[in-house]
């Protein structure tokens, strides 16, 4: 696969260029916005840029675009829809995520940057600091995980470590060196980034 443009983005308290979702509204889109991406390449003329919204599947690899919005000027706006769509709602347990809440279903979001509408042309963009990058959680209805999945993928083992506490609608949360994903210890001095 060539390289994907990864967007990750700003906290939904502590950052204005996101709507809140303080009183947990499962029906409130969520508009994330961007104005400047540090150390974003030149972007050549006579190709098309976008950032679309991938909910993930549970292999937690990107599956289905809820959203797309053009790149232009170094930045972007794009709206997460509320509730995503159907078939984007899983049972925690798919994510390896130990919240059993009966009903519960969520929603794991990327943005990624697409060149001429081609999911394989990108390079890596996100927001975070080094080993830390941001997912946004869909919750229909709200639900607090604290313990350890294990994912058994193609013969090895992954253990990752969950503290979160969603509210119904959009959540933001943090991975953090690839196998912490928690929304209670957001850390601060985040920025968007290229590698």
């Amino acid at each position: 696969m060539k390289k994907l443009l990864f967007f990750s983005l700003a906290a939904l308290v502590a950052f204005p260029s996101c709507d809140s979702n303080k009183d947990g509204d499962a029906e409130k889109p969520l508009t994330l916005s961007a104005t400047s991406i540090t150390g974003l390449p030149a972007l050549p003329a006579g190709h098309t840029y976008e950032v679309w919204a991938f909910a993930m599947d549970s292999d937690m690899e990107p599956a289905t675009v809820i959203a797309k919005a053009p790149l232009s000027n170094g930045g972007f706006s794009i709206t997460l829809p509320a509730p995503p769509p159907t078939g984007t709602l899983l049972p925690p347990v798919q994510f390896d995520i130990p919240a059993d809440d009966a009903g519960l279903k969520i929603a794991i979001v990327l943005l990624a940057g697409i060149v001429d509408e081609d999911p394989e042309e990108g390079g890596l963009i996100y927001y975070g600091s080094k080993n830390v990058f941001m997912y946004y959680v869909y919750a229909n209805q709200a639900f607090k995980a604290d313990g350890k999945g294990v994912d058994y993928n193609d013969g090895s083992e992954t253990r990752t470590t969950f503290s979160l506490d969603c509210k119904a609608g959009w959540n933001m949360a943090v991975m953090v060196d690839s196998d912490n994903l928690v929304t209670t210890a957001i850390p601060s001095g985040l920025k968007w980034m290229t590698e």
